[in-house]
């Protein structure tokens, strides 16, 4: 029963589409004939020989067509059911139709029919060629290969009877163009030099040879052929006849639009009778049926001799043949001998036979503004190679750049990339590195882009160039890609080339290909035009869905490449079931994100986005409905740049006054009819193709509108709208509405990198506007030279971080000012820092970063009040600023203020930094406060709350914290002056496994070493000290201490010589090489060191060491103002008073 039920259902399905196909026939069949444009039939049929040859042939006919076609071609493949390798030969001509018709191949049909024996064959084919009369395109120009009669005759059930009337059932089709291919077609190299293409054309009352040959000609590959039209005229032996006929032709021919060399043939009237007489109307009656086979191939013989006389070189070679009709006596006679004949000699022919209806011959207006075919876009290799050479030529000069701006953050400073964290915390960590999780997490995930900065790490470290050129070579890439995309809007090469090299040559792109950060942008665009493309060939859903979200890894606005998808469905009729399945996957993948999000938005400062900060709701609006103007007039004259659009570079529109407000709404207003007459105009398909699980053909023509299927859903002229544009303008704006305020309040007003995918859609408008544009394109040949130009000055700009801050003073002077004096602090032109800064703080005083800065300069430059003063002022305006509260309690220190400091530092502590969003900072800075006042504890002598401190910082301190090593180093020394020997060593171990080249971890270690009278190990410690930094004083220092301690003077001598090479006034070591010199009896020698001492560090002990080594020289006068000059300093020295006595006491003997 329910089997029953279901062939009912499917049997109704079958009678419904049919019923429905019929009606549409019946509406066409009531209009009037239109304008005549091939619409193919390919007949691959099987007659021996090499098959794949003879279907490339006609596949390479229809190409050649296809310039001005409709994207339409149906390909039968008439196939014996005897063959064994039917299978083969479809899935060839499949490779075939896609390789030299279109990859995408999308609206090309291919279809196999077999048959059994002769008969079989002509109804067979038959029954194919009227069923695609009921369908909504039908086809008007049937291909045929040339008959192989050797071949086909020679196998079983197959005579010469059969063959002909195979042929006299094609003949039938009166009302269809018959194209009978011969040779190797495909063989022809049209890019040859001095291609030769003959037309032969037998003048009759219609035009469509000449429609055909415009066709050809007109094709890119052909453009440069020399083509010679031989016109066939009788010879009425009247001058004057003649030349009325041949005046004729020329109006003719010149109206089609053919440049031709013109030659006219002259028979005799007999031979041109016999081809009239070979239509319907009208052969001589007096010629019976012998007489009319006889005389028919001697017209074939007659022209075919004149066209091997004239033709013979030739490389293609056209013919027109007769008018053939059923009712005709010519259709009775062996059609296929008349071929034979009129072919002979020729091994690459192909002959057109016109329908015997009239036809509306469209006359293009102008030579090249007929449109191109759907699959002749595809750009050719050599156009590809020059965008790719032009855009990587525009952008080359920044390889010379280095990190800048938010490079330093996101690439530098950042552990995921450097390689300080694990591969894991790439995935949990967001774009700056800071954790997911975090409440002041940027909420920026794009772990795919941050694996790509470290592969570029790995191979290279930190060497900007190799960064550099995988930006550049990805946007070479993806403006190949944006030229690929053009072949579906623009139709003519040149247009295609001037939206590939408009966006290869942009400035917007400047900032996402020169700063390295932008690479996101880059993979966003490359992924989602992929994305595009790939649906475009294969129509599946599922591996577009998966290309989209490894797109998402790399920049959010990769969600954006699905809805493009959905759009371009939608205008190509496809159906609501899939456009509504593209959006579903969309919204999928966009919950998928908000889920990674924890689906909480970031907070961002009133600086970064003040205008989402408005308290106005109008205000707001109205703002935000500006930007995209704004953006829309970057693209357009992108003069203006400028590194950073935060804080007051954009003025909110707060009055109805304000001139945006009006521009803005006339905007929206010029948008929302566009869009309301694209979307009312849209027409729906009809109820068979929303039954199809998939459609087999997306139905759009030419120009990328969808064909109607009905009369209902037929728009008039008036009404036909250009759904390329629509098409384009979402490529404009999908990807903008991720960074538009409109979803979710961003972290800035306006961001040029953000620009790079929308300007796709701004580039394939330019470039229809380029193939409207007439007499103005040399003028938009201009505009590219000029954007070349500004892309390689702006790069420069982004090379040079000074040129970059400057340029932008303009357009955000209190940013501009304070980045600016940060590169001239480093430059150490501190005066221009401080006045920079200056600038900065006079347009925006609340700015805590530029006060911090300031601080630092003065703190650089020992001004230490001032410093203090520009590190309150920062930590009034931010008191969560925690690297201004370290570098003030810094300052209060140097100061000698030491109590004030460490209030500070105990504040730094208590920072809260759970909402901040560069976590890792703050929590740097915070493990820097506890690390500095452990320092000001321990130099108190208050040892147990030091090592407290260091616990503390020990525990807090983040992974990547970089002064780990140093940490672990002073926690040791507080415990050893603690007394707890056992935990200080294990913290210096830890510090020297933290880091190998810590020397004062390995100096600390030899010293409780040599407490522990472990000489041996403390001199192998401090020879590795040495190793790490031999540029250094103390290592040496340290090992004359040691080989003093073993009372090895000589080697101790060395070590102390090595430390003052290097440091000539250090007193330590100065002291040490005295007392070395001493022991050994080099008194001399020790003189002059404590000599040298005493000026270094005059001190009490210095002055004692000094009289000690002139007394013991019998100076006793200057050993004597020595001795008194160090208890001057020192009062209360014993030994030093002892010293004094005895001087005395041998002075008065």
């Amino acid at each position: 029963m329910l089997s029953n039920l279901c062939a009912y259902v499917e049997d109704l399905k079958i009678r419904t589409a049919y019923g429905i196909l019929r009606w549409i026939k019946r509406v066409k069949a009531s209009r009037p004939q239109a304008t005549f444009y091939p619409i193919v039939l390919m007949l691959h049929l099987d007659e021996g020989g090499e098959p794949l040859i003879e279907r490339q042939s006609l596949i390479a006919f229809s190409e050649w067509i296809r310039y001005g076609t409709p994207s339409f071609t149906m390909s039968v493949l008439v196939e014996s059911s005897e063959s064994q390798d039917t299978e083969k030969y479809l899935g060839e001509l499949d490779k075939c139709l896609k390789t030299q018709i279109g990859e995408s191949c999308i609206n090309v049909h291919t279809l196999l029919v077999t048959y059994r024996n002769s008969s079989d064959l002509s109804e067979t084919t038959s029954a194919v060629i009227q069923c695609t009369e009921i369908g909504a395109l039908i086809p008007n120009t049937l291909v045929v290969n040339f008959p192989h009669f050797e071949n086909f005759s020679s196998r079983k059930n197959y005579n010469d009877v059969t063959l002909h009337e195979f042929w006299k059932k094609i003949v039938t089709y009166d009302k269809k163009c018959i194209v009978i291919c011969k040779g190797e077609l495909w063989r022809v190299k049209p890019m040859a030099e001095e291609l030769t293409v003959d037309i032969w054309w037998v003048a009759e009352d219609d035009d469509i040879l000449l429609l055909f040959m415009y066709l050809i000609t007109n094709w890119r590959k052909f453009a440069d052929a020399r083509v010679r039209l031989f016109t066939v005229i009788p010879d009425s032996r009247n001058q004057e006849a003649d030349a009325k006929i041949v005046e004729a032709i020329n109006e003719r021919v010149a109206s089609s639009f053919i440049v031709a060399e013109l030659r006219v043939e002259r028979v005799d009237e007999e031979t041109f009778a016999i081809y009239r007489g070979m239509r319907q109307n009208p052969a001589p009656a007096q010629w019976n049926e012998d007489e009319m086979t006889k005389k028919s191939s001697g017209a074939a013989v007659e022209l075919n001799a004149r066209m091997r006389e004239k033709s013979v070189q030739t490389d293609l070679l056209f013919v027109n043949i007769p008018k053939w009709s059923p009712e005709s006596k010519a259709s009775q006679q062996k059609f296929f001998h008349f071929l034979e004949t009129l072919s002979g000699g020729f091994h690459q022919m192909v002959l057109f036979r016109p329908p015997s209806i009239e036809f509306n011959i469209r006359k293009p207006e102008a030579k090249l503004n007929v449109a191109e075919t759907y699959y002749d876009m595809m750009p050719s290799r050599g156009d590809l190679l020059l965008v790719f050479c032009v855009a990587f030529g525009a952008f080359a000069n920044s390889l010379r750049g280095g990190f800048v701006f938010d490079d330093n953050q996101a690439i530098v400073t950042n552990a995921d990339v450097v390689g300080a964290s694990s591969l894991v915390d790439v995935f949990r960590n967001d774009f700056w590195g800071s954790p997911m999780s975090h409440p002041g997490s940027h909420r920026s995930y794009r772990p795919m882009t941050i694996l790509s900065f470290r592969l570029n790490h790995f191979f290279g470290q930190l060497n900007p160039i190799g960064f550099h050129l995988v930006n550049v070579l990805l946007h070479a890439i993806v403006s190949c890609l944006v030229l690929k995309v053009a072949t579906r809007f623009c139709d003519s090469r040149g247009s295609r080339l001037f939206c590939g090299l408009l966006f290869a040559l942009h400035p917007i792109h400047c900032e996402a290909v020169a700063n390295l950060v932008g690479r996101a942008d880059l993979f966003a665009a490359f992924f989602s035009l992929l994305v595009f493309l790939l649906h475009e060939k294969h129509q599946k859903e599922l591996p577009v869905v998966l290309l989209s979200v490894v797109g998402l890894g790399f920049k959010e606005t990769s969600i954006a490449a699905l809805p493009l998808v959905a759009a371009r469905s939608f205008f190509a009729g496809e159906g609501r079931g899939k456009c509504a399945r593209l959006i579903a996957w969309t919204g999928g993948l966009a919950l998928l994100r908000l889920a990674i999000n924890g689906f909480r938005s970031p907070e961002f400062s009133v600086a970064d986005n003040p205008i989402a900060h408005h308290p106005s709701f109008l205000v707001r609006t109205a703002t935000f409905l500006y930007l995209p103007l704004l953006n829309l007039g970057l693209l357009v004259a992108p003069y203006t740049l400028c590194f950073d659009w935060s804080m007051d570079s954009i003025p909110p529109i707060t009055s109805l006054l304000d001139h945006r407000l009006w521009m803005t709404i006339s905007f929206y207003s010029a948008t929302t009819v566009l869009a309301h007459r694209c979307l009312t105009s849209a027409p729906t398909l009809p109820p068979e193709s929303r039954k199809r699980k998939r459609s087999p053909s997306p139905r759009y023509d030419i120009n990328a509108n969808l064909i109607p299927t009905s009369r209902k859903n037929s728009p008039s002229p008036e009404e036909t709208v250009d759904y390329r544009i629509p098409l384009a303008f979402a490529f404009l704006v999908f990807p903008f509405l991720p960074a538009s305020n409109v979803f979710a309040y961003v972290g800035f007003v306006v961001a040029e990198r953000i620009l790079y995918f929308p300007s796709v859609g701004f580039c394939l408008l330019a470039g229809m506007l380029h193939e409207r544009s007439g007499s103005f394109r040399k003028a938009l040949f201009v505009v590219l030279l000029i954007f070349a130009a500004r892309s390689v000055a702006r790069n420069e700009d982004w090379n040079d971080e000074e040129r970059l801050y400057r340029s932008a003073v303009e357009v955000n002077p209190a940013k501009a000012y304070s980045n600016l004096g940060n590169i001239l602090t480093q430059k150490k032109r501190f005066a221009e820092a401080m006045e920079s800064y200056a600038k900065a703080l006079d347009h925006r005083p609340n700015m805590a970063d530029t006060h911090y800065n300031m601080g630092v300069l003065h703190m650089d430059q020992q001004n230490l009040s001032e410093a203090i003063e520009s590190y309150r002022r920062a930590i009034h305006l931010r008191p969560s600023f925690a690297s201004a509260h370290l570098n003030l309690g810094l300052s209060l220190w140097n100061a000698d203020r030491l109590d004030e400091a460490e209030k500070v530092f105990r504040q730094c502590g208590h920072i809260d930094g759970s909402k901040l969003k560069n976590l890792r900072v703050v929590e740097t800075a915070k493990t820097g406060c506890r690390y500095n006042l452990g320092r000001l504890l321990g130099s108190r002598a208050r040892i147990e709350e030091a090592v407290e401190v260091y616990g503390e910082a020990v525990e807090l301190m983040p992974k990547e914290y970089e002064g780990r090593a140093s940490l672990f180093n002073m926690l040791g020394e507080a415990l050893l002056k603690k007394g707890d020997e056992e935990e200080a060593e294990k913290w210096y171990k830890k510090a020297i496994d933290a880091n190998v080249v810590h020397m004062p971890a390995f100096l600390t270690l030899a010293n409780l070493r040599v407490q522990q009278r472990n000489l041996a190990e403390a001199e192998s410690l401090l020879l590795a000290a040495e190793r790490i930094d031999s540029l250094s004083p103390e290592p040496h220092l340290h090992l004359g201490r040691l080989y003093s301690l073993k009372e090895d003077w000589k080697r101790a001598i060395a070590s102390f010589k090595k430390a003052l090479g290097i440091q000539h006034d250090h007193p330590d070591a100065l002291f040490g090489a005295a007392n070395a010199h001493r022991q050994l009896g080099g008194n001399q020698e020790s003189e002059q060191l404590y000599a040298a001492l005493v000026t270094v560090r005059p001190d009490g002990t210095s002055y004692s060491n000094y009289g000690a080594i002139l007394h013991l020289n019998e100076k006793y006068a200057a050993a004597e103002r020595a001795y008194r000059k160090a208890l001057e300093l020192k009062p209360e020295d014993e030994v030093t008073t002892a010293n004094l006595r005895k001087l005395r006491r041998l002075m008065r003997k």
